[in-house]
């Protein structure tokens, strides 16, 4: 359903959605237990229409759930070049406390034809592969 109303808004006029997200975001509850899925879902729309948002892609970044932590870093693996520091960014999330949103920066620093990015592979490497004490297939 959510997929379908973003393409339903991707063939509208930018400004005018755009516009009216900003205002939906603003009325979201914080309280809600989709809260951070919906802010994921604007970031989202603004990647459809190809709008750089760097405050709102910051939020995601920060979110408490990795889910959207890693999908908002794919995010800004599309917009690196219109985000400042954005290299920085993905050497942050590369020491990210879940594998998946480090391997979302790692996936992301392959983009980058400078050599500091080999930092960010090195950076998550430093951090354990799970995020629990046990893992699939050992023995206690």
């Amino acid at each position: 359903m959510r997929h379908r109303a973003r393409i339903e808004l991707s063939g509208r006029p930018t400004a005018e959605v755009i516009g009216a997200l900003k205002e939906w975001l603003k009325r979201l509850d914080p309280a809600d237990a989709d809260h951070e899925h919906q802010v994921l879902e604007g970031l989202w729309v603004h990647q459809q229409h190809n709008v750089v948002d760097v405050d709102l892609l910051k939020r995601v970044l920060a979110s408490q759930d990795f889910r959207a932590r890693a999908a908002a870093t794919r995010v800004l693996c599309y917009w690196r070049d219109r985000v400042p520091n954005s290299l920085g960014l993905l050497k942050g999330l590369a020491a990210d406390p879940y594998p998946r949103v480090r391997l979302e920066a790692v996936r992301a620093a392959s983009f980058y034809s400078v050599a500091e990015a080999v930092e960010v592979p090195l950076i998550s490497a430093e951090r354990p592969r799970t995020t629990t004490s046990t893992t699939r297939g050992t023995r206690p």
